[in-house]
């Protein structure tokens, strides 16, 4: 009994001169192997030893594919991270497989407002590569190391999506959803792997959702966010709210969305007339713009119009690499 309260790993067997039923019993719920009765022969002390090396060589042989099962499953984690967001993104989990693989996972997430936010190594303005041909194994390393440095952070879930693509969904405890900490952090981030590793990030922060399963629209806010840095420039952190209010648009006071929506809804005459409209109103206005600003708002009319392309083609850095780095410039200069 005391070696059972102690959870000893001991192999016991009862030799015993007392025949109660009760004393059996309680030898056999202690763990005993068996319980014999004397007086013995040696034939009975020989099969309770064989008993026993069978039930022992049972025991490790259990405890060792324990051992591997835990390391396969150690191995395989990560997969299962990225099957997670996988699925809370596109909507397939619903409210019981998602409260269970958080606790699987130890996901920070719960039923509180998130933001979600991309971040992207940028290749182009990185200086890691060295021409060896070896930028696939230092992305990977890197999207190492910021999953490392972001367990550190407080209420932080990290999701590695590609070599250089990573999310991070914020879920602040105190349900208090200041995008001020979550900048914070993600600044640090940023400033450390810049001066370690000569890396730029540019990250995207979507608006809040009120619900880790709506994490599909914070990554589509989000991944609009980051499209920005075409406009802005590479290596900075694009909130999405912060954007929808950008000083261009109020410089001008003229809301580029109507022209997006006919370009959307494939109305090309009127999104030919409001641009027309918007150029007159630019001629007539006699020098009150900057070129710089005027060129700006352009590239941002250009831009949102990516978005939606993105939305009906899906990923266009395909696209990108095909045809040059450098879309905007091109199509300015024609």
């Amino acid at each position: 009994k005391a070696l059972y309260k102690r959870r000893e790993k001991i192999l016991v067997g009862i030799l015993s001169g007392y025949d109660e039923f009760e004393y059996l019993q309680a030898a056999l719920s202690y763990g005993a192997v068996d319980y014999i009765l004397k007086p013995v022969k040696r034939s009975d002390i020989v099969k309770l030893y064989y008993k026993m090396v069978r039930r022992l060589k049972s025991r490790r042989t259990l405890e060792n594919e324990l051992a591997e099962a835990r390391c396969r499953l150690d191995e395989i984690k990560p997969y299962i991270r990225q099957r997670c967001y996988s699925d809370l993104i596109s909507g397939r989990l619903n409210r019981e497989s998602f409260e269970n693989i958080c606790s699987f996972l130890g996901l920070h997430m719960r039923c509180a407002p998130i933001r979600l936010a991309l971040i992207e190594i940028d290749e182009n303005e990185s200086g890691f590569a060295d021409g060896s041909g070896e930028e696939s194994l230092s992305l990977f390393a890197l999207t190492e190391i910021m999953e490392g440095i972001i367990s550190e952070y407080e209420d932080c879930d990290f999701f590695s999506l590609s070599n250089n693509t990573a999310a991070v969904i914020w879920c602040p405890a105190d349900n208090v959803n200041d995008i001020k900490r979550l900048n914070t952090h993600l600044e640090l981030l940023a400033d450390e792997l810049s001066e370690l590793y000569k890396a730029v990030l540019n990250i995207g922060i979507s608006d809040p959702v009120e619900s880790p399963l709506e994490a599909g629209k914070a990554e589509l806010s989000a991944r609009e966010a980051i499209r920005y840095k075409l406009l802005y420039g590479a290596g900075q952190i694009f909130v999405s709210e912060t954007l929808r209010n950008c000083d261009i648009e109020q410089e001008f006071q003229f809301d580029t969305s109507e022209i997006i929506e006919s370009i959307w809804l494939n109305d090309v005459e009127r999104a030919k007339n409001l641009i027309t409209h918007f150029s007159s109103r630019i001629r007539q206005s006699r020098g009150r713009y900057r070129l710089t600003s005027i060129q700006l708002l352009c590239q941002k009319l250009l831009i949102d119009c990516l978005i939606i392309l993105e939305k009906e083609c899906d990923d266009l850095d395909e696209w990108y690499r095909k045809r040059g780095n450098d879309i905007l410039a091109t199509n300015f200069q024609n």
